[in-house]
């Protein structure tokens, strides 16, 4: 049986890096602030059929959110960086998951924190 995974895994965070609040509190803004310009830089990606520009910015942000333990997040983005680019309705539902997700956990993450 797979284990469900968790929009935030603090349990795994905290393990992994220590209790400090504050600490993960700040790695949270930086993913914010990142996670945004990224997303931004994927879409020019896409409308310029930039495949490069494409998969590395996949690469940047799913490591991002696997350090941060955002466990369904990385899973999208795992999916999404196994898309070719030139299936753009695949990636569009993807991104619009993903999109779902980062703003499920952008108004919950207090919540978990």
């Amino acid at each position: 049986m797979q284990k469900q995974r968790k929009h935030f895994n603090k349990k795994a965070l905290l393990k992994n890096i220590g209790k400090d609040d504050n600490f993960i509190k700040m790695l949270l803004e930086i993913y914010f602030v990142s996670f945004e310009t990224f997303m931004d830089t994927n879409k020019k990606a896409i409308e310029n059929d930039d495949k490069e520009l494409f998969k590395r910015t996949i690469h940047s942000i799913k490591g991002s959110s696997g350090t941060i333990y955002f466990e369904i997040m990385t899973d999208l983005f795992e999916e999404l960086s196994n898309v070719e680019i030139n299936n753009k309705n695949r990636i569009i539902d993807l991104i619009i998951d993903i999109e779902k997700e980062y703003y499920y956990i952008r108004k919950n993450i207090y919540i978990f924190v």
